[in-house]
């Protein structure tokens, strides 16, 4: 699925400048009434387990090895595509968000998004992990490294595939971790504690999905 199309020139952009078209973007999906979710939970908590409340066919790209599992039985019929090779990036991280780059524009031109209910993104912050990955070697390449450089190229790369994945023809589910899922439970359902792990505290995007969820995992009362 290999395209031949260059990257988009990331010096000739800016956070800010992305950050306006997401805005633009997320309009339209509400005039169209589509859904755009971000869940946040730990592990455990059931995040993917609500995948099986949404619009159907699903496609998930996976990014969580063994993220699937708690719906590993609904993925015996035809309804529910998992792409699971982004669990194994392998260790030229660089490359492994270049190669998920690519093959997310070649579906979105091919029309796949067009025949899908829901997209869901599983998730967003073992995405970055990798993203981290592309950003510093590309930090690497100027002449004068500054982590500055290194935010910057990977903050306004996450605001360009939000973007697009917020422009789909079909319901988006963004799943991702709290950054500190160790805090009571009063913080986390604060807006600093549900944020997942943005690059640089970038925490702008958020803003952008219709409905924000935080999960929780029911612990046992005892008798």
């Amino acid at each position: 699925m290999a395209i031949k199309e260059p990257a988009p020139p990331l010096k000739k952009l800016v956070p800010e400048e992305v950050f306006a078209e997401l805005k633009r973007e997320q309009q339209k999906r509400r005039e169209l009434g589509q859904v755009s979710w971000l869940v946040v939970g730990e592990s455990g908590s059931g995040k993917t387990t609500l995948l099986k409340t949404a619009v159907r066919p699903i496609f998930i790209d996976s990014f969580d090895p063994g993220g699937t599992n708690s719906i590993r039985h609904e993925l015996e019929g035809d309804d529910i595509l998992v792409d699971t090779q982004w669990e194994s990036p392998g260790e030229d991280l660089h490359a492994a968000w270049e190669h998920f780059r690519r093959t997310f524009r070649h579906r979105v031109r091919s029309g796949v998004f067009d025949k899908i209910g829901t997209y869901c993104w599983d998730s967003l912050s073992s995405g970055a992990g990798v993203l981290f990955g592309w950003g510093t070697k590309e930090a690497e390449k100027e002449p004068k490294y500054d982590s500055r450089t290194f935010y910057g190229k990977a903050q306004v790369q996450l605001m360009i595939h939000l973007r697009e994945v917020l422009s789909l023809p079909c319901d988006v589910i963004v799943i991702a971790h709290p950054d500190n899922p160790d805090k009571d439970s009063s913080t986390t359902r604060g807006i600093s504690g549900i944020a997942p792990i943005f690059i640089g505290r970038q925490k702008q995007p958020m803003m952008l999905f219709s409905e924000i969820y935080y999960l929780e995992k029911l612990t046992p009362q005892k008798d």
